[in-house]
């Protein structure tokens, strides 16, 4: 995030006057150089691009957090109960990185956010409601290449996001995607439940070496190798050669 500047106002010893003088040597017609009368007292802060463009980068910077927040808010008013929660409301979440060079170009000259990618993953649906959070060291670089403070589905299993310009670095985050809730109290939305994988939370087939009983309780079978299984033998010999074979405690 960029620093804040504290703006500073020129101030000299002699306010409201101004020292006058022609500068011939810039041109033959009369031009003069204006500049305050007086000694500075306090140096001001310079008026320039790039301080003034430090308030367009904040002030993006707002509009993507109040989109975001908006966005939110409508989802819990779409989905949500009478009584202010959200039990009728189920959301997936998960994990997303955009590289920089992802990003497409639409050729749409006029449109203000001519830039897009998409984020592809099975349990995107288009009737999702998507909502994103960026993570702290990616708002900088949305920032700065002006990406939409809103994500769209436009098909299943994609995330769509849209910029300006094309971001100078990796953008990540976690994206929430809330489906619609079908009544109110007693929940009833449409969940799905995603594919559990190195990153994602959810649910596992089971296998022949995994058995389940009707409670649910799980239960793994994996093949053991004969060669590793002990015998009765094997298991004599070793203990005469703990406590020999008297019993008396001494091995031979």
């Amino acid at each position: 995030m960029r620093d804040r500047t504290i703006w500073k106002d020129h101030v000299v010893s002699d306010t409201g006057y101004f020292y006058v003088k022609e500068v011939p040597e810039i041109s033959e017609d009369d031009v003069y150089a204006i500049k305050p009368f007086g000694e500075v007292m306090q140096q001001g802060t310079m008026q320039d691009a790039e301080h003034f463009n430090n308030i367009e980068d904040s002030l993006d910077a707002h509009e993507l957090a109040i989109g975001l927040l908006l966005n939110s808010v409508k989802i819990i008013a779409e989905n949500g109960t009478g009584g202010g929660g959200t039990e009728g409301a189920d959301f997936i979440a998960f994990e997303f990185t955009v590289a920089a060079d992802a990003w497409k170009d639409s050729g749409d000259e006029n449109a203000r956010y001519r830039y897009y990618t998409d984020v592809t993953n099975s349990v995107i649906s288009a009737s999702h409601y998507p909502s994103v959070t960026l993570d702290k060291n990616s708002l900088e670089v949305a920032c700065n290449a002006g990406v939409a403070s809103y994500a769209d589905t436009p098909a299943d299993g994609t995330l769509r996001f849209y910029s300006q310009v094309k971001p100078a670095d990796a953008i990540s985050g976690t994206c929430q995607l809330w489906s619609s809730g079908g009544g109110s109290g007693g929940g009833g939305g449409s969940y799905v439940l995603p594919i559990a994988s190195a990153s994602v939370l959810g649910g596992i087939r089971t296998s022949d070496s995994i058995a389940v009983d009707p409670d649910g309780t799980a239960h793994s079978y994996a093949d053991v190798s004969p060669d590793h299984i002990s015998t009765d033998e094997d298991a004599s010999e070793m203990l005469d050669d703990v406590f020999g074979p008297d019993g008396s405690g001494t091995a031979e």
